[in-house]
């Protein structure tokens, strides 16, 4: 960053641990697809979410557990430990891990009532679903009344009822838990938790 004021970015920081000077001959190229990779795009994620290293520096993507973790043989540490040797591995392992330690000392991470407290778009956005959800609802059981209801291989109709109402009722809170993604703040601790892959999912962060 060179305005308003010169500052280091995240991916510079990062690239300088695993390459720290010109004489050290550790030359890292990975892609790696993190939780949050939209699917398409590649370098051009709108979440970020396609990790590449390109000659030990990182060009785009948010580390994760997929990159760091997780025991990925496409991850980074994997890819030190098979290309160089376990010293080279365990060198960035430690100065990620000292790097880490510091900047969750100084600047902390918790969770309070603001990052569990939906805004107004995002309450509108899901009573939408649900009112959407109740409508699908009350014309499967209609169809069940008349006996007009088309019955699955195997199951009579209440069973069938029971299942597309269930089916239904996991697809809301699927679409519930896209929607929160979208909406939430990139900064919302929660969030950052589920996306990284620390803790939690999408449906846990619906709930």
């Amino acid at each position: 960053l060179v305005k308003p004021i010169e500052l280091w970015t995240g991916k510079q920081l990062f690239s300088v641990l695993l390459r720290p000077h010109a004489n050290m001959r550790v030359y890292v190229n990975l892609t790696v697809r993190e939780k949050n990779y939209s699917k398409s795009g590649e370098t051009m994620c709108p979440n970020d979410g396609f990790v590449y290293f390109r000659n030990s520096e990182l060009i785009c993507g948010q580390l994760g557990k997929a990159t760091l973790g997780n025991g990925n043989k496409d991850g980074l540490y994997s890819i030190l430990l098979r290309d160089y040797n376990a010293y080279a591995a365990s060198a960035c392992m430690n100065k990620l891990a000292k790097l880490s330690a510091r900047w969750i000392g100084n600047h902390g991470f918790s969770i309070g009532i603001d990052d569990v407290q939906p805004g107004g778009r995002l309450n509108e956005n899901k009573k939408a679903r649900i009112l959407e959800g109740y409508g699908k609802g009350d014309e499967l059981i209609q169809s069940y009344n008349k006996g007009m209801l088309k019955l699955q291989p195997g199951c009579d109709a209440a069973q069938t009822l029971e299942a597309q109402i269930s089916s239904f009722l996991n697809n809301i809170r699927e679409t519930t838990a896209k929607v929160c993604m979208e909406e939430l703040h990139w900064r919302n601790s929660p969030l950052i938790m589920s996306q990284c892959g620390s803790k939690g999912s999408p449906i846990n962060i619906s709930q």
